[in-house]
């Protein structure tokens, strides 16, 4: 199946999937204002304020395009995949793709996937977009389109063996004779896998591999900014066979009613950290999911005290099940806080809590989730503790004195490291104290720092 010419453009109704692309005959391009180029400096600058770069599949190649349009007839996806790496956790504040189309009124939509089987699965988002800059350039008699989504509150988690993502880009369609392709990238230098295509309205019902399309295989230009944080600890996924320890402010009778319940972590030591993202699995009949997060010091081998750090949820995700804990059906959701700014000091531990915010009512209830870790283990550190309520006893127990069964809770945080704290390698990797000599000294604070756990 050969590549369309863009002088017979396409159609928007039934594609041969050997249309679905094509890799125009090389035309002369129009020179890139001034404007242009003081622009893509600024973008360049902008990106630098934004944050990192997460993901970039490179500049658009000048190879070929891909039909991606949401329209009356339907639409006709492409999509491309990214990846995560182990045990990180990305805030994804922008994401920027490269368009090509003639439309009047440039909108683009963004959908992200989870990947199954390598291809895009569940739909995780979308998005629309009204922010498609003209770069000033034309393509084969269309314009080259630069469309920015600015997500909110996006995370994208790597797990513990990193995780594929699939992002698709459209032009979406304001008159019906409007064309939109997804420009190429990589010049056939492939990032993951090849893209995808999908078009159910146009005879192509499941995603295909665009390596099997008349303009052969590619990747899409794409790029993701934002900021990545490493994963500091993992309690492990729910166990909803064990339920949970309960954790609520009920705001009835002066608190007399509240509980909480709590688990342990560990910083590493030899660098103070920053919590960037939080998340615990939480079950509750409280509707909406609302409550917050607490850090607790740690006194031996329980939580110390009042909290130290406390924020409010900033999300809760219904997690589509439900479970039973003492006869009441109450639903699992994941709760999340992002970027609070805690810092937790190296070398302590330190005790979380996922509390539910009831409404006054006895018989609202939220429990924060025991975890499995997989293994004959139950615990890592200290069992997890409860606390209330009130009426019975205003102490930390642990579990494994109360109710005698130990267990730890299913939560996750990732953090940053301070910034300045980064300790870089001299030039010379046996010049340990960087001045410049190779002596005793060096021998001397090698030692120091192995004694200290830190080389």
């Amino acid at each position: 199946m050969g590549c369309n010419d863009l002088s017979g453009r396409l159609p928007v109704v039934k594609l041969d999937v050997g249309q679905a692309c094509w890799a125009p005959a090389r035309r002369a391009h129009s020179g890139v204002r001034a404007v242009v180029v003081a622009l893509a400096l600024l973008l360049v600058v902008s990106a630098k304020a934004r944050g990192d770069c997460v993901w970039d599949s490179g500049p658009f190649d000048q190879v070929t395009a891909q039909y991606s349009i949401s329209g009356a007839y339907g639409d006709q996806q492409t999509a491309d995949d990214v990846y995560i790496q182990p045990r990180q956790v990305c805030r994804i504040d922008r994401i920027t793709a490269t368009l090509i189309g003639d439309s009047v009124i440039p909108k683009a939509r963004l959908r992200i996937y989870d990947d199954c089987n390598g291809s895009p699965g569940a739909l995780l988002l979308t998005l629309d977009t009204t922010q498609l800059a003209d770069t000033g350039q034309v393509y084969a008699g269309f314009r080259v389109f630069t469309a920015r989504f600015d997500p909110v509150n996006l995370w994208l988690e790597g797990g513990d063996s990193g995780r594929v993502y699939w992002l698709s880009v459209m032009g979406v369609q304001a008159l019906a004779t409007d064309q939109w392709y997804w420009a190429s990238a990589g010049a056939g230098v492939i990032k993951g896998v090849p893209g995808k295509y999908i078009a159910t309205g146009a005879g192509v019902p499941n995603w295909v591999s665009v390596a099997d399309l008349g303009c052969g295989c590619t990747d899409f230009q794409l790029k993701i900014d934002g900021s990545c944080c490493a994963v500091l600890w993992d309690g492990g996924i729910p166990d909803p066979a064990a339920g949970g320890a309960s954790s609520i402010i009920t705001g009835a009778s002066g608190g007399s009613f509240d509980t909480r319940a709590a688990d342990d972590l560990a910083t590493p030591t030899c660098q103070d950290l920053t919590v960037c993202f939080l998340r615990a699995v939480m079950y509750s009949n409280c509707t909406p999911m609302r409550g917050q997060f607490e850090i607790y010091a740690n006194d031996c081998q329980l939580p110390a005290g009042a909290p130290i750090f406390s924020a409010p949820f900033s999300q809760s995700r219904d997690l589509g099940y439900s479970v039973s804990i003492g006869g009441t059906s109450l639903r699992a959701y994941q709760v999340e806080l992002y970027d609070p700014g805690w810092v937790l000091p190296a070398g302590k531990t330190f005790w979380v809590s996922a509390v539910g915010q009831g409404g006054g009512s006895l018989q609202q209830r939220a429990y924060f989730a025991y975890s499995t870790s997989c293994s004959p283990c139950t615990v890592r550190l200290n069992s997890g503790a409860a606390l209330g309520p009130a009426i019975s006893g205003s102490a930390w127990t642990s579990l494994a004195v109360s109710p005698g069964v130990p267990h730890d809770f299913s939560f996750m945080i990732a953090v940053r490291q301070i910034s300045g704290q980064d300790v870089a390698q001299p030039t010379c990797r046996a010049d340990r104290n960087g001045d410049g000599v190779l002596n005793s000294l060096d021998i001397f604070e090698y030692l120091g720092e192995w004694f200290s756990g830190c080389p």
